[in-house]
């Protein structure tokens, strides 16, 4: 694995809080994943975009 260096692009910022945020809304609802840009997203990819 390589050290990528400088900060985070906007758009990989916007895709890790949209994910969280449609996740974080399904939750309490008890879907254990969303559709997001034509890919399913779960619980992994939710806590991999709040970190």
């Amino acid at each position: 694995m390589r050290k990528v260096g400088g900060p985070p692009p906007e758009e990989g910022v916007r895709t890790n809080i949209a994910v969280a945020l449609r996740y974080f809304d399904a939750w309490p609802r008890g879907r254990g994943a969303v559709a997001l840009h034509g890919l399913m997203e779960d619980a992994a990819t939710a806590e991999i975009a709040r970190v």
